[in-house]
């Protein structure tokens, strides 16, 4: 009658008040309007006599729970609306058993009427709720609702994690199978008949050959599908590509300061200067120097060698 959905969480596709996905906060979760009427009750009770309108709806928080499958007799009384996923799934389902009079509540959630929630948005109400079903020996179902409730089909999802996981095979694709099978059969592929039988014997007189009995033919059977081959290149999956690669320069990344103001000294002549001296430069990792004139970065380095032939008198 009652069951928990396998592999199921409810979470809120849109962020409101509430920071983690799964504490869902579901505001046209409606699933039986019978429960309006006993919410309007226990409201005007509470609020000791005063005039109030009748409640339209109720709000309240479903934190870290799952959708039902009620089936009947079951009634499912709350869902889980249409913001949060899955779509229009139960959540709170009542059944009573008309031989005992017993009555069981299933609900998805084992934190919705804990201390952290029972205080948030109508919880403490739907907890009256509740109670006024198990206390009450009439509860007000709205029998519409229960023969024909606004249940979404649960739509299952295979473990995408565990896939990715396991071994990729090579498959075969194939054309699609028609529509009308009997089209897949050919009768006429080994049909036996004796409509040429007076033209081969015409034959033996036309060729000057004797008539001798039938020999026994050594049979060929032939293979529905040719021999296995090992592969020699990798199958194609329809697969996302992969990433491209961010391009890097072997040689500068690699090679030594020596090395590569000896790349620069080969490809330049004594017309570039200018760019001699900026391209040794960014070799030497000067700070700034794609700002600087070719004066200034020779001043700048001609004072970090003053500097340090200064502190290192002693080692020359």
């Amino acid at each position: 009658m009652l069951s928990f959905a396998s592999l199921d969480t409810v979470i809120r596709n849109s962020y409101y008040k509430y920071l983690h996905p799964k504490e869902a906060l579901i505001n046209n979760g409606i699933l039986n309007r019978g429960i309006l009427t006993v919410a309007s009750k226990l409201k005007n009770l509470t609020d000791s006599g005063k005039s109030t309108s009748n409640i339209q709806f109720i709000n309240y928080v479903y934190p870290y729970g799952a959708s039902l499958n009620v089936t009947k007799p079951g009634i499912g009384i709350l869902s889980t609306g249409s913001v949060c996923y899955p779509l229009n799934r139960p959540t709170i389902a009542f059944y009573t058993d008309k031989a005992t009079n017993g009555k069981l509540i299933v609900i998805g959630s084992s934190q919705m009427f804990t201390d952290t929630y029972i205080e948030k948005e109508d919880n403490s109400l739907i907890k009256d709720i509740i109670l006024e079903y198990l206390l009450e020996p009439i509860f007000p179902i709205d029998q519409i609702d229960a023969e024909d409730p606004e249940i979404s089909d649960y739509h299952t999802v295979p473990d995408i994690t565990l896939l990715s996981e396991e071994p990729l095979s090579c498959l075969q694709e194939i054309e699609d199978a028609p529509s009308d099978y009997t089209k897949l059969f050919s009768k006429e592929l080994y049909e036996i008949d004796n409509t040429l039988l007076a033209k081969v014997i015409l034959a033996y007189k036309e060729f000057h050959m004797e008539k001798e009995p039938l020999k026994l033919i050594k049979p060929q059977f032939e293979a529905p599908l040719p021999n296995l081959e090992p592969a020699v290149f990798p199958p194609n999956f329809r697969f996302h590509p992969k990433p491209d690669l961010e391009l890097y320069d072997l040689d500068q990344a690699f090679s030594s300061i020596p090395a590569r103001l000896t790349q620069v000294v080969n490809k330049c002549t004594d017309d570039d200067l200018d760019y001699y001296i900026k391209e040794c430069a960014m070799v030497l990792g000067l700070q700034g120097s794609e700002k600087m004139s070719s004066k200034e970065i020779l001043n700048k380095i001609f004072n970090k060698i003053v500097l340090y032939k200064k502190v290192n008198i002693d080692k020359d």
